[in-house]
């Protein structure tokens, strides 16, 4: 059996590349963007149906678009910390308080914000394992912000925690 690689999309949000990225590692999503580019996470599937969505945090452009995927896969599972969870399954108080600071961009920037079932809901704390994955509870960007360490590839998914290298150029944090 090959390695498995993980595979960055390029989620080319409002048309900028290197904007916003999801990543798909096997059969699992890791913060899939918001719905503005649910389309291109669909693509980088190539016909696969995810098992599982995992959430670093419930900000727009990590996990807004995970409501509309769930629509597309309802048996896929999503992984949200226990404080984030609320809001997945009832983003009225999310999204209400977001068009406040982004007022009539809203729409433009992230698109509709679709409830996650609670039924699809794994809500997490940080501590637990479950097959190659390992989850942290990381907060300081957000209250409710886990990492994930998938063991076989040695790779951390770190959402907004970390800083960012984008093609081999200096690191931001």
């Amino acid at each position: 059996m090959p390695p498995i690689t993980p595979l960055t999309v390029d989620l080319m949000h409002l048309g900028f590349p290197k904007a916003m990225g999801a990543h798909i590692i096997d059969d699992v999503i890791v913060d899939p963007g918001c719905e503005k580019t649910v389309d291109k996470v669909v693509e980088a599937l190539d016909g696969r149906t995810p098992r599982a969505i995992l959430l670093t945090h419930i900000h727009f452009d990590h996990a807004g678009g995970t409501g509309r995927l769930i629509e597309r896969y309802p048996d896929t599972e999503v992984w949200v910390h226990e404080r984030g969870a609320p809001h997945i399954a009832d983003p009225t108080r999310l999204v209400s308080s977001a068009r406040k600071v982004f007022g009539e961009h809203f729409d433009m920037l992230w698109g509709e914000v679709v409830p996650v079932p609670e039924k699809n809901l794994r809500v997490l704390k940080g501590g637990e394992s479950e097959g190659p994955w390992e989850v942290a509870y990381t907060p300081g960007h957000a209250k409710h912000h886990v990492c994930y360490f998938h063991t076989p590839t040695r790779t951390a998914f770190t959402g907004d925690v970390t800083g960012i290298r984008i093609d081999g150029g200096a690191v931001l944090v």
